[in-house]
């Protein structure tokens, strides 16, 4: 999803998004390029300068959602770095 579109349509995308981090602990705390991938999210919209306001919340929204995240806590490995 992440690759093939715009960080603006995966902010629109925010509950289906909030819910996967949320209920898909298992899979985030496996797969270290899907946490990667939920903070580029977060970072571009906060950068970027085609996105607006809405897209700074949901984008902050995101991160809270990540470090509110039961995975998070229990995340062996750090999230690599760009």
């Amino acid at each position: 999803m992440h690759e093939t579109q715009t960080i603006g349509d995966e902010l629109e995308m925010l509950p289906s998004l909030d819910n996967f981090v949320s209920f898909g602990t298992d899979i985030f705390r496996a797969r270290p390029d899907y946490r990667q991938n939920a903070l580029d999210i977060y970072t571009t919209s906060l950068a970027s300068d085609h996105l607006g306001e809405n897209d700074r919340v949901n984008g902050s929204k995101l991160a809270e959602s990540l470090l509110l995240s039961p995975w998070a806590r229990r995340c062996e490995q750090p999230t690599p770095s760009s």
